[in-house]
């Protein structure tokens, strides 16, 4: 049994007839099996996360767990330690944030949506 981290946006914020917000939510990626757990741990909303749960999460948080886990390779290097899971955590982020526009956003722009399945 693996780890399925799948990354949806919320968009198109919208309140209906009878005063209920309602939103789009668009599935995006899945950060699948090898360097999940990282990604979990590097940012602060997903850590306490237990199976089939939703996490609602700021875009600037993610480029900012990428920027943690850069930091984090550096100092393994330095201390001659396995990085393999670290950089695949490193990679699936990396892609997720140039694929979506994240780099140059401030708090509150996107929203997106953790859900954790295992």
């Amino acid at each position: 049994m693996g780890t399925d981290l799948f990354v949806s946006e919320q968009s198109d914020f919208r309140t209906d007839s009878k005063g209920r917000t309602q939103y789009t939510v668009t599935q995006l990626d899945n950060f699948r099996g090898y360097g999940c757990s990282k990604i979990i741990d590097s940012i602060p909303a997903l850590s306490e996360m237990s199976n089939c749960s939703t996490v609602t999460v700021d875009a600037k948080d993610i480029v900012n767990a990428l920027n943690d886990l850069e930091a984090e390779r550096e100092y393994d290097i330095r201390c001659s330690r396995d990085t393999s899971v670290l950089d695949n955590a490193i990679d699936k982020l990396t892609s997720f944030i140039e694929e979506n526009d994240l780099k140059d956003l401030e708090y509150g722009d996107r929203t997106f949506e953790f859900h954790l399945w295992y």
